[in-house]
């Protein structure tokens, strides 16, 4: 049994008519490279400050624990 897949010859290419397009906010790859670069920075920033939350209560705990122990020894 042979395979008979027909693949349609390429045509030219076709310049778009951009008039139905008229209402559409076009976005070019830098606004979007923009948009990304944007919210990875603002994921990343939000990251470091619960990073650096959650370092200062495990500091806080630390220290809370070292005081209590210290109660206890006098």
């Amino acid at each position: 049994m042979t395979s008979q897949h027909t693949t349609p010859a390429p045509t030219e290419h076709q310049q778009r008519d951009w008039k139905d397009a008229e209402d559409h906010e076009l976005v070019t790859d830098s606004e979007d490279d923009e948009a990304d670069a944007t919210a990875k920075f603002v994921e990343h920033e939000q990251r470091e400050v619960a990073r650096k939350a959650a370092e200062a209560e495990q500091r806080r705990k630390v220290e809370e624990a070292r005081a209590e122990c210290r109660g206890r020894r006098r």
